[in-house]
C-alpha cells in the first residue's frame, strides 16, 4: 500500500519513468493513518479550513497537543492554533472561507466575538473594511458584548431575588438554600397555588 508520496509517484507516471526509488517499511495502521494525513497536509490546494481538519484529526489520531503536531509537521504553533481556531466558526464563515470571500487573518479577528450572529453580520461586511478597520470593529463589538453579559447576569439576579421574595411571602410555602416545600391539603388546593405564584410572576415581570 502507498502510504505517502502519491504526488511525487503521480509526475513520474506523467513524465514517463517506469520506475522509482521507493522505501518499503511495516506500519500499523494508526501509523499509516498518521503519515497519510501528514502526507496531506503537504498539498499546496489545502485551504485553511481542510487544513485544520486534518491537523485536528491528526492529533486525534497520533494522541499528541498542539506542540506535538506542531513539531510532527514542522509548523509553528501560531499556524496550528490559527488553523484549529477556524474550526469553530459558524457554518456561515466556513463557507465563506472556503469560497474565497473571507479572507483567514479576518475570519480569525472575527471569530474572536462570542455571539455567532454578531461573527455572521460582520463577516458580511468584512470586505468593506481593511484588517485594521475590523479589528477595532471587532473591539467595540467585544465592549458591548460584555456589556450586554453583565446586564443580562444583573437582570437574572434581580429575577431570582424577586422570585425567592414572592415565595417567601406566599402561605405554606418554605423556602429554604437548596429547596422549596410546598403545603397544600388536596390536588385543588396545589392547583391553586400554583395559579398564585404564577399570577405573582406576571405582576413581577
Amino acid at each position: 500500500m502507498l502510504v505517502a508520496g502519491y504526488r511525487r509517484l503521480s509526475a513520474a507516471r506523467q513524465i514517463g519513468l517506469l520506475k522509482v526509488p521507493c522505501a518499503v517499511r511495516k506500519y500499523s495502521e494508526a501509523e499509516m493513518l498518521q503519515m497519510a494525513l501528514i502526507e496531506n497536509l503537504q498539498r499546496s490546494d489545502l485551504n485553511p479550513l481542510e487544513e485544520g481538519e486534518a491537523i485536528n484529526q491528526l492529533m486525534f489520531t497520533a494522541k499528541v497537543d498542539q506542540n506535538g503536531v506542531a513539531a510532527l509537521l514542522q509548523k509553528s504553533i501560531g499556524f496550528i492554533s490559527e488553523r484549529l481556531a477556524l474550526l469553530g466558526l459558524p457554518a456561515e464563515l466556513k463557507t465563506m472561507i472556503i469560497e474565497g470571500r473571507l479572507p483567514l487573518r479576518k475570519a480569525l479577528e472575527i471569530g474572536k466575538l462570542k455571539l455567532n450572529q454578531n461573527k455572521i453580520k460582520l463577516a458580511e461586511r468584512a470586505e468593506k473594511y481593511n484588517l485594521e478597520e475590523l479589528k477595532q470593529l471587532v473591539q467595540q463589538k467585544l465592549e458591548k458584548e460584555k456589556q450586554a453579559g453583565r446586564k443580562s447576569r444583573k437582570h437574572k439576579g434581580q429575577l431570582e431575588l424577586g422570585f425567592r421574595e414572592i415565595l417567601k411571602s406566599m402561605p405554606n410555602v418554605r423556602v429554604y438554600k437548596d429547596r422549596v416545600s410546598f403545603g397544600f391539603q388536596d390536588e385543588e388546593d396545589f392547583i391553586r397555588l400554583i395559579r398564585d405564584l404564577l399570577q405573582k410572576l406576571e405582576a413581577e415581570l
